[in-house]
Order: C-alpha cells, then sequence, then structure tokens
C-alpha cells in the first residue's frame, strides 16, 4: 500500500504538480486548499505526511 501525502497550498497549480510528481513517484496524493480542508482531510484519511 502506497503511503498518503497530503498536499495543503492555496494555488490549484501547485497543488496539481505536487499530486502529479507524488503519485508518478509511488504515493497517493490528497490535496487541501486551505488549512480549515486540510485539518479535515488529516481527521479522514490520517496521511502518512502533510
Amino acid at each position: 500500500m502506497p503511503k498518503t501525502v497530503l498536499v495543503v497550498d492555496d494555488d490549484d497549480n501547485t497543488r496539481r504538480f505536487l499530486t502529479v510528481a507524488l503519485e508518478e513517484n509511488g504515493y497517493e496524493a490528497v490535496t487541501a486548499a486551505d488549512g480549515d480542508e486540510g485539518y479535515e482531510k488529516i481527521q479522514e484519511i490520517m496521511p502518512d505526511l502533510i
């Protein structure tokens, strides 16, 4: 099972770039647009890295 990385950034292009880079290297990327959404995702998925 791949490690899960939560990417939190308000810039959509940055989130997309990091998602592609992480997934190409075998990680599962989950994104959030701000801290509030990021906090919700942390509680839902328990990522390995933020």
